[in-house]
This record gives C-alpha cells, sequence and structure tokens, in this order.
C-alpha cells in the first residue's frame, strides 16, 4: 500500500483512477479512510486526491468520508457538499473548532458563503470562528452542532464566570473587552473613540436622535471602565451594560455603520476638475490645480513590491495592462489633498497615478488606514467581524497621519464578470511625462497636474498665518487638528528636500508647541502633547519636518501629568 500511496501522490494524469478504485475493492473501509488521510496529508493538491475517490465509498461510508475534512478543514471542502448536504457540513465545521485558529479557517468559510450565497447558518459558524476563545467556550460546555444557535448565551456565561470571579482587574477588563469587541481592551478604547469621532462629535449627521443617544449612552457606560483600578466598579459597570442589553452584536451594526459612514465620506469629498482646461496638449485637457483645493484618490501603478525597474516599466509599457484579467481584486490607493500630498513614489519616476473621483461607489471601499495597512498578501476581504479594522472621515484620515502616506483599499474587480473600475484622470506630479499622456489618450481622460512646491508653499504660508494668529488659540477644538495637519503635512515634504529644509528651518511645529503652552490650559496643552506622541511612532515623523525631539515631548508630558500645576516648565530646551 506503501508504494500505491508514494504513486498517487506523485500522479500528474488520473491514470490512477482505476487503480484507487481496485484498491478500495480489496481493502475494507477503515484502511482506505487511513489510506486516503495519509495521501492527503502529503500531497499538496489535495483537491486531486478527493476527485480519485471512487462514489462507492462516498455513499457507502459517507461519515468517513466526511471525518477527511475534519481532519483539515484548511482543505476546501466540495462544493456539492454545501448544497448537498449542508447539516453534515455545517457538522464538519463545527467539530473542527478545537483550536485556536479561528481566524485563519474563518477565511475559508466566508470565501464560500461569498462563493456560494450559504444561509445564516453558515453565517452564525463564521461569527463563531471569529470568537476569541471560541475553542475554549466549545470545549467547557461540551457543545454540539445542533447548538449553534445557542453560542451567544454560551459566550455570555463564560465570561460571565470569569468576570463575576475574578479579583484581577485587567482579568475582568479583558473579559469585557472580548465579550463586547472580540479583542483587548485597547482595541475597546479605540473602538469608542471612533465612534466618537465619526458621529457623537458630529451631531449634524445624525437623523435618528434615538440612534444618537444610544451611541452616547454606550460610549459613556464604557468609559470609566478604562481609568477604573477598582474591581467591584468594573463589575458593576458590566452589570450596567448587560441591563441595557449592549452586546458584540451591536458593536457589529455600529462597526458596519462606521465603515459605511466614513467610505460615503471619503467619496463625496473627492475632487472632480471639469470645464475649460488650462492647457491641451495632443488632444488631451490639462487642469492646473497647483492653487487650487483638492482631496484625490490616487493609485501608482509603477509602484511594484520586489519588483525590478525592468519588469515594471515592461508591465507599465502595455496601456491595457489595467484591464487584463491577471491581477488583485483589489488595490492600495493613497487619500491626498493639496495640504497633505504624501503618497507612495516610484523608485526611478516610473509612475503612471490613476486617480479616482465620486463614480465609485462607497461599497467598493473595503479598508482604510492612517498609515500603509499592508494590504499585500491579506485577505482583506475576511474583515466582516474584525472591529480592529481602522476607519476615518476623510478630514481625519488626512490630519492623523502616522506614516508617510495613508492607504485605502478599493475593490478593483467589482463583479464575477472581471469588470474593472476605471480610472478617471491621470495625476501627474511637477512634470507630464509622455507616458501620462500616452495613457490619458487611451483612456480618454485628462489630466491634473499638480506644482508640489506650489501647492505646498501655499500650505505653508497659510499654516505660519494660523499659527501666528492668538485668537486661534481660543478654540480648543481646532487646537488639536492643526496639530494633525501640521504633522501631516510634512509627510509631502519627503518629496522636496529643498522645501523641507525651508520648513525645518522654519520649525513651525515648534512655534506651535511654544505658543500652545503659552496661550493654552495645562489639559489641553497635554492633549496636544499626547497627540505629538501618537502621531510620531514612526522614527521620521518629526526628523525631516522639525527640530523637535520627540522623546522631550513624551518626557515634558509625564511631568505635567504629574504635576499639572506646575506652570514654569517650558520648551525653549529643544
Amino acid at each position: 500500500m506503501e508504494n500505491f500511496l508514494d504513486e498517487i501522490i506523485a500522479e500528474n494524469d488520473n491514470l490512477y483512477v482505476e487503480q484507487v478504485k481496485k484498491m478500495y475493492n480489496k481493502t475494507n473501509a477503515n484502511q482506505y479512510y487511513q489510506l486516503l488521510r495519509e495521501a492527503l496529508r502529503e500531497c499538496w493538491d489535495r483537491k486531486k486526491i478527493l476527485n480519485l475517490i471512487p462514489d462507492e465509498f462516498i455513499n457507502e461510508y459517507s461519515d468517513l468520508y466526511y471525518k477527511l475534512f475534519e481532519e483539515n478543514l484548511q482543505m476546501e471542502i466540495p462544493e456539492k457538499l454545501y448544497i448537498d448536504n449542508p447539516e453534515q457540513v455545517s457538522k464538519i465545521w463545527f467539530n473542527a473548532l478545537n483550536s485556536d485558529n479561528n481566524l485563519i479557517l474563518a477565511k475559508y468559510l466566508k470565501q464560500k458563503i461569498d462563493e456560494l450565497n450559504l444561509d445564516n447558518t453558515f453565517k452564525t459558524m463564521l461569527k463563531i470562528y471569529n470568537y476569541k476563545n471560541a475553542h475554549f467556550i466549545k470545549q467547557k460546555y461540551h457543545l454540539e452542532v445542533n447548538e449553534i444557535d445557542k453560542f451567544e448565551l454560551y459566550k455570555e456565561k463564560y465570561y460571565d464566570e470569569i468576570i463575576y470571579k475574578s479579583n484581577d482587574i485587567d482579568e475582568i477588563k479583558e473579559a469585557i473587552a472580548n465579550l463586547l469587541v472580540n479583542s483587548n481592551e485597547k482595541d475597546l478604547q479605540n473602538f469608542i473613540n471612533k465612534i466618537q469621532d465619526v458621529f457623537l462629535k458630529r451631531k449634524q449627521n445624525i437623523n435618528n436622535k434615538e440612534k444618537f443617544m444610544r451611541l452616547q449612552e454606550f460610549k459613556n457606560l464604557i468609559l470609566p471602565l478604562f481609568s477604573t483600578r477598582d474591581i467591584y466598579k468594573a463589575k458593576e459597570i458590566y452589570k450596567a451594560i448587560k441591563k441595557r442589553g449592549f452586546s458584540y452584536d451591536d458593536v457589529l451594526i455600529i462597526k458596519e455603520n462606521i465603515k459605511q459612514t466614513c467610505s460615503q465620506d471619503l467619496i463625496k469629498n473627492l475632487s472632480c476638475f471639469d470645464g475649460i482646461p488650462d492647457l491641451i496638449k495632443d488632444n488631451v485637457p490639462i487642469f492646473d490645480i497647483s492653487e487650487k483645493d483638492f482631496k484625490l484618490l490616487i493609485h501608482n501603478t509603477g509602484w511594484g513590491h520586489h519588483e525590478s525597474e525592468e519588469t515594471i516599466n515592461e508591465r507599465l509599457s502595455d496601456l491595457n495592462n489595467w484591464n487584463n484579467r491577471e491581477g488583485d481584486s483589489f488595490i492600495s490607493t493613497s487619500y491626498i489633498s493639496n495640504e497633505m500630498l504624501g503618497h507612495v513614489k516610484s523608485r526611478e519616476n516610473t509612475d503612471i497615478i490613476y486617480g479616482f473621483n465620486k463614480s465609485v461607489d462607497p461599497s467598493l471601499v473595503i479598508n482604510m488606514g492612517n498609515s500603509d495597512i499592508e494590504t499585500l498578501g491579506k485577505d482583506i476581504n475576511n474583515l466582516s467581524y474584525e472591529i480592529t479594522a481602522e476607519w476615518f472621515m476623510a478630514d481625519d484620515l488626512l490630519e492623523n497621519m502616522i506614516h508617510r502616506y495613508n492607504e485605502v483599499a478599493i475593490k478593483r474587480v467589482y463583479d464575477k464578470n472581471g469588470e474593472r473600475i476605471q480610472p478617471n484622470y491621470i495625476v501627474s506630479f511637477d512634470t507630464i511625462k509622455e507616458s501620462d499622456l500616452q495613457y490619458a489618450k487611451h483612456f480618454n481622460i485628462p489630466i491634473y497636474f499638480i506644482d508640489s512646491t506650489k501647492c505646498m508653499e501655499r500650505t505653508l504660508k497659510k499654516y505660519n498665518e494660523i499659527v501666528g494668529d492668538k485668537k486661534f488659540y481660543e478654540n480648543s477644538d481646532n487646537i488639536l487638528r492643526m496639530c494633525g495637519k501640521i504633522i501631516s503635512f510634512g509627510f509631502g515634504l519627503e518629496y522636496n528636500k529643498q522645501l523641507q529644509e525651508k520648513y525645518a528651518e522654519r520649525d513651525i511645529l515648534k512655534e506651535y508647541i511654544i505658543n500652545c503652552r503659552n496661550y493654552c490650559d495645562n489639559k489641553i496643552f497635554i492633549k496636544l502633547l499626547e497627540k505629538i506622541e501618537n502621531l510620531s511612532k514612526e522614527e521620521k515623523t518629526l526628523k525631516n519636518i522639525s527640530k523637535v525631539d520627540r522623546e522631550k515631548v513624551i518626557e515634558l508630558k509625564e511631568r505635567l501629568l504629574l504635576n499639572e500645576s506646575k506652570q514654569n516648565d517650558t520648551i525653549e530646551r529643544y
């Protein structure tokens, strides 16, 4: 049998199908099952092995056949089984929930749900697979597949026992966070902050007063949890959360609303320039937007991860490349404005930069972040139950940069026919290349030209005026926003060394900190220092745009927190 197994594993065609059937006739069912199990472990093409199994075995020994999939659920279950026997497939998925690899396996289930439009039983299963500690819950209460619908009750019971019996404040906080957002306390706090940023501070965006009050209550109930070290207070907070009926389902609904609201806001704010162009070259209309206000969503096709310059040039020489069926189903874009030009730039100026306007459906926005969110190689479609995925309102995305560019992942292929979204314009920074004109003509779209020096000089002048205006510091809401604007603006300077030196020499951030120290109370000033600390985690953030030292900012913040009444601390030592 071992030699025969080697033949199966080494097989390159279907010559061994008959031998498999003969082997089935020569062995009992359990022996045959063991052979198949070993083959599936060893052969890289598991689907090939499954195709060799005779119908007689599948029909007569279906329990053994289904058991093959329980051995390794990362192996793709045939679509026919989902349709013909969904109850058995549900059992396979549930029985495989025996280890903490939930998110890995959930990817496979979500793919099937999307492909086959599976019913609520499988969607419930996916939800369970995304639960932290789901395998512990299943094992502790010896749950069977017919108890899938009761899993929520057992999940609550599991965390109830931890919270009510524990005398460890950190364990209690973690259990509450796991129950509510399926993550840790920090992610729960970030989620509450996101509710504040997206909904509560924008009251005009909430048409439903009842919904607004519910969000406000949810925030107010949980907020004290983050500062308390009292286990009894933490338990009382948990009781209040339960009494008001807040659960993980509420969090999922809020998260989906955050996603929709942020996606719609981003697309709604995109700029469109039409009318009479500033220049026409080779029949291509060119709009010079260097001294205009704009917000653009751009994708650099000339950037290739680990690609050689030669490979990139070869790829870009094909004008039809964008609409070829090859390539990822999503693309990475950057959201820029006239005040924040940071974006992915090619190594040798081989970039062709596509731009997208309001014609993009907000539902095509998959994920976003105020830094590189590393979409390359990630299953970013599997975000249904991930609370930690970041979402930003358009202005917040531009004004809270922690990296030299932000990233917005959008679907490039948006239906099963392989349809691609089409670029609405080409962006040319500082010079219009021949390739820009070729691509613009190919797609019959205009070019948006940006003179980055003009654009950034205009912004720098504007910020200088704001920072020097004493009246500006009377509005506490604008103070933190301006800090984010100054830091985020600096990322565009990476592409303009001359202006970068001028910016650092002027050191507008240092002046802003000194003015805030002089004009603001300690509470606001500490928040300002905290924001600088949070936005400057990446080493280069302040290095190229200011002489301000991050470590000294943190040191000053900590001193002020220890003694907020101390008035003689200055920032002059910078």
